[in-house]
């Protein structure tokens, strides 16, 4: 049984900060964003200037600064347009599921696809969360953005429910838990030389979600 989705608040946020199909003002700001990603994964986020922004993306300084007051701005927007580039995929992959299993299934396993497609954003988003440490408007921004996938998780729970595939009730504690499951994959596979191949690991991840969605305690050996 194919469960439907409600529409979401963290789908109207991601399309309102760039469209699937983005205007020529936004493709320009999307080629900023890009030059600043290779900037910060080559010279680092401190280093990365107005200057080395420009050179990186064959573009003028002022061009840069009528889109962005600041380098402070530059990153926040890093942040989210990473962020659309993920859930974009994560999206893509559910609307191609039939049923609640498989829809979690392709939502987990969309953060792999993202890592193939993109890992000059997986560089970048790992040096997020230590800028969401130790620095509170980033944290409150990686915090909205979190809470947004974490919406989309219970609605996924939930819906997974009524078609009668998944434990009923804890949604929000079981999404969270989920959550927190493949941001810890993401790391892990991002920063660890894993001693099976990703595949594998990816899918000891999905089941892992699988089970906690199910309700059932995870197994081990």
């Amino acid at each position: 049984m194919r469960a439907r989705l409600p529409p979401t608040r963290a789908l109207s946020v991601y399309s309102g900060l760039f469209e699937w199909a983005p205007s020529k003002a936004q493709r320009r700001m999307i080629q900023i964003l890009e030059a600043a990603i290779r900037c910060y994964v080559t010279i680092g986020i401190e280093s990365t200037t107005y200057e080395s922004i420009a050179k990186q993306g064959k573009m003028s300084r002022p061009l840069i600064q009528h889109y962005f007051k600041d380098k402070n701005a530059i990153f926040e927007m890093v942040v989210k347009y990473i962020r659309v580039n993920f859930q974009k995929i994560a999206v893509d992959a559910i609307q191609k599921a039939k049923t609640p299993e498989e829809q979690l299934r392709q939502y987990v396993g969309s953060l792999f696809i993202w890592r193939k497609k993109y890992p000059l954003h997986v560089k970048v988003w790992n040096l997020v969360y230590y800028y969401a440490a130790v620095n509170p408007d980033i944290r409150r921004l990686h915090t909205d953005l979190a809470t947004m996938g974490h919406d989309r998780i219970t609605e996924l729970l939930a819906a997974g429910a009524e078609a009668g595939v998944f434990a009923k009730g804890e949604f929000r504690k079981r999404a969270k838990i989920i959550q927190t499951l493949y941001t810890g994959g993401l790391i892990t596979a991002s920063s660890e030389n894993l001693y099976i191949p990703e595949e594998t690991f990816k899918e000891h991840l999905v089941e892992g979600c699988l089970e906690i969605a199910m309700g059932h305690r995870i197994k081990t050996q």
